[in-house]
C-alpha cells in the first residue's frame, strides 16, 4: 500500500531460508505487479486526454481545462483563448497523402509544444483534425496577436521544407476572458474571431 517493497536477506538456518526466500521471491513478483500497473494506468490517462497522433491535449482535456480557467477560484482573473485553423487540410490529405500529412501535423503540434515551453500554465490541443488551440491564463491581447503572429511565421516555414503544397498553411482567431465566463461564450467568440479571419 506504501509502494515498499522490502526484502530480508536469506538466514543461514536452512529452515528458515527456503521461507525467506519465497518471501523475497513474493515481494519482487508484487514489485512488478505495481509497476505494470502504474505504466498501465499512466498509458490509459495518455490515451484519453491527449490527442494520438500529435501528443497535445484532446478536445475533451482541453475544455475541461478552459472550464477550470474561468471557474476556479485561484485561477487568473483573465486570459485568451487561440485557436489556429490548418488550411484545406483535407486538401492537403489529397495532394500529399497520410504519412506526409501527419507528419505536417505532428510538425504543427511540436512548434506549438515548443512555444508555450517557457508559458507556466498555458496549454495547447488539438480540438479537431485542423483545429488546434491555446488557452493562455493571463495573457493581454498584445501578448497573445504576437504569439499567433509567432506560429503563423512558423507554419509558413514548414511549406518551406515541403510539409505542405500550400503558402497560406493557417490562420487563427482569439479573444481574451474574464474569469467567471461561461465556457461556451468564450469559444463561441474564439469561433467568431477565426471565421472573420477567414
Amino acid at each position: 500500500v506504501e509502494r515498499r517493497f522490502i526484502t530480508i536477506e536469506e538466514p543461514r538456518i536452512l529452515e528458515v531460508r527456503s521461507a525467506v526466500r519465497a518471501m523475497n521471491i513474493m515481494v519482487e513478483r508484487v514489485r512488478a505487479m505495481f509497476n505494470e500497473q502504474a505504466e498501465r494506468i499512466r498509458q490509459l490517462h495518455q490515451e484519453a486526454n491527449h490527442d494520438s497522433l500529435t501528443g497535445l491535449a484532446n478536445r475533451r482535456f482541453f475544455m475541461g481545462g478552459l472550464v477550470q480557467a474561468l471557474a476556479e477560484e485561484e485561477a487568473h482573473a483573465h486570459g485568451a483563448l487561440l485557436i489556429v485553423r490548418l488550411h484545406d487540410l483535407a486538401g492537403l490529405n489529397h495532394h500529399l497523402g497520410r504519412e506526409k500529412t501527419d507528419a505536417f501535423l505532428q510538425r504543427c503540434a511540436s512548434i506549438l509544444v515548443e512555444t508555450l515551453r517557457s508559458r507556466h500554465g498555458w496549454l495547447a490541443g488539438r480540438l479537431n483534425g485542423a483545429d488546434f488551440a491555446i488557452l493562455a491564463p493571463g495573457a493581454g491581447a498584445d501578448e497573445i496577436w504576437t504569439l499567433a503572429q509567432g506560429l503563423l511565421a512558423e507554419f509558413a516555414t514548414l511549406y518551406r521544407h515541403g510539409y505542405t503544397d500550400d503558402s497560406q498553411s493557417a490562420l487563427y482567431g482569439f479573444t481574451l476572458y474574464r474569469h467567471g465566463e461561461p465556457s461556451a461564450a468564450v469559444l463561441a467568440r474564439a469561433d467568431t474571431a477565426l471565421l472573420q479571419a477567414g
